[in-house]
């Protein structure tokens, strides 16, 4: 019978065998320095798509208050009211004379930030935004800020609601 021999590990290592400090520490710089390079790039991503997604909610939301408004839902013409921190769909003549119980409040992200017009109202029936007597022709325009980045929505009189990528702006 054939007896069976292990085989004999290699003990003679090297003492210390392993990484040195100085390897350590520049492996910790590098990969400090491609975190340095990345997150940037990442935050800036992020801003700019929580940006993308507000812009189209809220230009859907004007959508959503046109067509309230041409369906004659509610009897009544439908706007957008934006307020700190979040906007509001009604029913209603103004926001003042809406319809309380069909509102549907939408919160923004808190470092969101919108100026520009901060009330739009369609006619029942048409959809056309009511303009002052004085602006017949001039068109409305929300702007949507978050850090470096925004994005613009115009309204004109003829209810054509468009949002605006920056380098369209």
């Amino acid at each position: 019978m054939k007896k069976f021999q292990l085989r004999q590990i290699n003990t003679n290592h090297r003492k210390g065998a392993g990484f040195t400090l100085i390897e350590f520490m520049i492996v910790a710089a590098l990969i400090i320095m491609f975190s340095g390079l990345t997150l940037p790039v990442g935050f800036n991503f992020y801003q700019e798509s929580t940006l993308r997604d507000q812009a189209r909610n809220l230009e859907n939301s004007l959508r959503k208050a046109q067509a309230m408004a041409m369906t004659g839902r509610g009897d009544s013409s439908a706007g957008v009211k934006i307020e700190e921190g979040q906007y509001i769909i009604f029913e209603g003549e103004s926001y003042q004379q809406r319809r309380e119980e069909t509102a549907t409040i939408i919160p923004f992200p808190i470092a969101l930030s919108v100026s520009g017009e901060n009330e739009i109202v369609f006619q029942k029936s048409t959809g056309l935004p009511i303009f002052p007597e004085e602006e017949p022709e001039k068109e409305k325009s929300i702007i949507i800020t978050f850090g470096t980045s925004s994005q613009k929505i115009t309204i004109n009189s003829q209810g054509k609601i468009e949002r605006h990528e920056p380098n369209e702006q």
